[in-house]
């Protein structure tokens, strides 16, 4: 059963160029090197800027744990969470 990993941001005011930007190049990595990884996308909140949800979506909980392994989440991840505000919650939930 595929699982989904929602998971709320709060960013730094007036970063949102920089973050966007840095998340697109994690994107591109996910996308390229995950097979499994069947969604990896980021919104922004239109009532305010500088809150974000990340949408990912995996065919089971081991890759999405894979993906939290792979080089290019640890080096990615380090450089976004230097734009980040609040300590994130994800929530998983199963896909229907």
């Amino acid at each position: 059963m595929a699982i989904a990993r929602i998971t709320r941001l709060r960013i730094i005011e007036g970063k949102n160029n920089t973050f966007e930007r840095l998340h697109r190049h994690f994107d591109d990595q996910v996308k390229a090197d995950e097979p499994a990884a069947l969604q990896h996308v980021l919104c922004r909140s239109n009532d305010d800027p500088s809150e974000y949800l990340l949408y990912e979506q995996y065919e089971n909980e081991a890759d999405m744990i894979a993906h939290g392994r792979t080089a290019h989440f640890n080096r990615e991840w380090t450089k976004l969470a230097l734009f980040i505000v609040n300590s994130p919650k994800p929530e998983v939930m199963d896909v229907i």
